[in-house]
């Protein structure tokens, strides 16, 4: 679905056309059922984010979204350019930039920065143990880098464009106030 499409759907919803006609009427059903669908897409994308938070440090499959990730983006983005209410913007915008860590050819295991998931490591209890820690990260994040920097400029790419569709939708929402 085609975000173009989305913001004007929706600009329809807040501007509140009225219905005189039945096609209308059906179009006005129509408008309802997006509005619940785009709803429950980000309401289902915001539980998912509070038990599986993204981190910068690690780039994961987009397969383990709740949602397509273009649908997810498209709901943030075109609720971003219409609510009001700015803490709502500002989530809907911090969750559409969360969405470039999620990156298409990942695979089942995440990437991490630094090889593994640092934060299932034990706390080091002596100095050898620290050393055996940092040689073993030094080992795992050669053996992942080349990759890992791969995804990562995909991240960078993807953080880009989803930049410019909130500056795209805060554009609209200044024209809408005027």
């Amino acid at each position: 679905m085609d975000i173009g499409y989305i913001i004007a759907f929706i600009l329809g919803l807040f501007i509140g056309t009225k219905i005189k006609k039945p096609e209308d009427q059906r179009a006005a059903s129509d408008s309802n059922k997006l509005s619940s669908e785009i709803e429950k897409i980000i309401q289902d994308f915001g539980a998912f984010i509070e038990q599986h938070g993204p981190l910068p440090t690690r780039i994961e499959d987009v397969s383990c979204l709740p949602y397509p990730k273009q649908k997810i983006l498209n709901a943030l983005i075109a609720t971003a350019a219409y609510t009001d209410d700015v803490k709502m913007r500002d989530s809907l915008e911090t969750g559409a930039m969360l969405l470039a860590q999620y990156q298409d050819g990942v695979g089942n295991q995440p990437l991490e920065m630094m090889g593994v998931d640092i934060t299932k490591l034990p706390l080091p209890k002596t100095l050898e143990e620290s050393k055996k820690q940092a040689k073993f990260l030094v080992e795992m994040e050669a053996k992942t880098k080349e990759r890992f920097n791969h995804f990562q400029q995909l991240v960078d790419a993807d953080l880009k464009n989803i930049k410019g569709l909130i500056a795209a939708a805060r554009t609209t929402r200044k024209e809408k106030e005027i």
